[in-house]
């Protein structure tokens, strides 16, 4: 008989993916533009004139590993149910949520978390996309660390908007089993933590009795 696993697939994080993606292109068009303005260097006037053209160069290289970068890490970015915490790891950064933390854990479309006429035209033209999409919400008691420090390392995308409470947004291409798999550990973690108080409970009646006896 196989073993079932103690811990929920890896599931990518779209936003993230969305995100390096768009900024590996934007470096992309910026690093042609640098790499035929140090073309061109040599024939025109200014200030990249050689030998200063070299600085062209520099930032054309710059801008080149940060697009590879950008590309390596786009599909690194996941979550994941383990047995004792909800693993979140984006590059350079992992943030372990344990489920004593988590109230519950929610499908919702992502649309109804957004007002758009609040959006800032840069917030729109990224999320935009996202509206017809179904979301998973990871709804917390609190941040395991502090929320400004969270924020600092987390893009702001993955957190529930503050009027609409507190947690994190997480848009995968498998919902539906990524839900399953932290309800299903938020329901084992309760029930653990249910019977060690109940052993707790019993502990302390049996010392009860046995002091009430010795008197």
């Amino acid at each position: 008989m196989a073993k079932k696993k103690a811990e929920g697939k890896r599931h990518r994080i779209l936003f993230v993916r969305h995100s390096l993606t768009r900024i590996s292109r934007n470096y992309f068009f910026v690093l042609l533009m640098l790499l035929v303005l140090w073309w061109v260097a040599p024939y025109a006037p200014g200030f990249f004139r050689p030998p200063n053209d070299i600085y062209l160069l520099w930032g054309a290289i710059a801008l080149a590993i940060g697009m590879l970068l950008a590309l390596f890490f786009r599909s690194r970015a996941f979550v994941q149910a383990r047995k004792r915490h909800l693993l979140i790891k984006i590059p350079l950064f992992r943030l372990r949520i344990p489920y004593e933390l988590i109230e519950n854990v929610r499908m919702v479309m992502f649309r109804d978390l957004y007002d758009k006429k609040k959006l800032g035209w840069a917030q729109k033209r990224f999320l935009s996309y996202y509206f017809p999409k179904t979301v998973v919400t990871i709804n917390l008691n609190r941040y395991p660390i502090s929320e400004g420090l969270a924020r600092l390392f987390l893009p702001g995308y993955l957190f529930i908007p503050r009027n609409k409470g507190r947690g994190l947004v997480i848009h995968t291409k498998y919902y539906l089993d990524f839900s399953t798999e932290v309800d299903s550990a938020l329901n084992v973690s309760r029930t653990q933590g249910g019977a060690s108080k109940d052993s707790g409970a019993k502990d302390d009646m049996a010392f009860e009795g046995f002091f009430d006896l010795d008197s």
